[in-house]
């Protein structure tokens, strides 16, 4: 990034407060006819860009550069997974936003995404955040839609969210598998 710097001679020099010598114009006319610097957008933009990798490289400590890529990883990975499994995910930014704040249920979303694949083969599977306005909070939720409910609906996928919950132990959080009654 070229920077222009401009040398005048007209002024003296004077000591600063700290003994250091810095350049004084000679009249004030001479600092009302000085150009400010001006920077066009992208020359602007590229600085505050370099500012700010120098800010994440001394604010961030190796070990949390390290921890967010691993984040990283554990999302893109999921995701894949559910491309694999052909699991809808309709709204992707959401839901890698929600595992950005939640990583600790990345890996138990992918065990339920693989346990309700091979035991619901007849639900279309979509991956989305439910939130409850009232609470001010947000759900990762599976959802399983099918073209026809029955009576056995519900009990299927209590079925497998029983068993997904007994692998759990202790856990405090975890993703929900329901279904809304859509049409796929």
């Amino acid at each position: 990034m070229p920077v222009a710097v401009t040398v005048t001679t007209s002024r003296e020099s004077t000591p600063s407060l700290w003994g250091l010598r810095r350049e004084v114009p000679q009249r004030p006319e001479d600092v009302l006819q000085r150009q400010p610097s001006v920077l066009s957008w992208e020359q602007d933009w590229k600085l505050s860009m370099a500012w700010l990798e120098l800010l994440k490289a001394f604010l961030l400590t190796p070990s949390s550069i390290s921890s967010l890529t691993s984040i990283t990883e554990e999302i893109l990975a999921l995701f894949r997974r559910a491309e694999e499994l052909q699991i809808r995910v309709p709204a992707p930014d959401d839901v890698w936003q929600y595992f950005e704040k939640h990583p600790q249920l990345i890996e138990m979303t992918r065990v339920l995404l693989e346990l309700a694949s091979e035991k619901l083969p007849d639900a279309s599977l979509s991956l989305e955040i439910s939130r409850d306005p009232e609470e001010d909070e947000e759900y990762v939720v599976l959802y399983a839609r099918f073209h026809n409910y029955d009576e056995t609906t519900m009990k299927r996928i209590r079925n497998v969210r029983e068993k997904f919950l007994s692998n759990l132990g202790g856990e405090e959080e975890w993703p929900l598998l329901t279904t809304d009654f859509r049409s796929p």
